[in-house]
């Protein structure tokens, strides 16, 4: 019923919404702000036709399958996997714990057709899978400092 809403929450798009932490790879480990507007502009850069892993629509017997392997409380998990995802209607899977076996299940099994991973777990699982189709994606830009300044 309405009167179990009553109280409307107002949030500005510069509200902090989630504050991940970092692996402290360039120093101390540390909280990052991320805002509302940071996560709908991230979602917007992953879906210009360059970047865009997945189908432009979800419908039917088109719709992407997605294994959530990376963990969802990591960044690439929460917002290139899930939240992407999620915007573009994927059917995404998930799962306890992943091992080699548990892997293959779930590419045979489930049909899956966009598996985000870091390059180590591909190669410890070292299985004999042969993708239809491949795009690397990999965000490192190839800049040299030159070419920043």
């Amino acid at each position: 019923s309405p009167s179990n809403f009553q109280r409307v929450i107002q949030r500005d798009v510069n509200d902090t919404v989630v504050i991940p932490f970092s692996s402290g790879t360039g120093g101390h480990p540390k909280g990052v702000e991320l805002t509302h507007r940071n996560f709908v502009s991230n979602l917007h850069q992953m879906c210009v036709h360059e970047f865009d892993l997945l189908l432009s629509e979800a419908d039917g017997p088109e719709q992407d399958v997605m294994p959530i392997i990376m963990p969802m409380y990591h960044i690439s998990g929460l917002t290139v996997i899930m939240l992407q995802g999620l915007l573009k209607g994927c059917k995404l899977v998930t799962f306890p714990k992943l091992t080699s076996a548990l892997l293959v299940n779930l590419l045979h099994n489930f049909h899956t057709t966009v598996l985000c991973i870091a390059p180590p777990i591909g190669n410890s699982k070292n299985q004999n899978y042969t993708p239809r189709k491949q795009k690397d994606c990999n965000f490192s830009p190839n800049v040299t400092k030159q070419q920043l300044y």
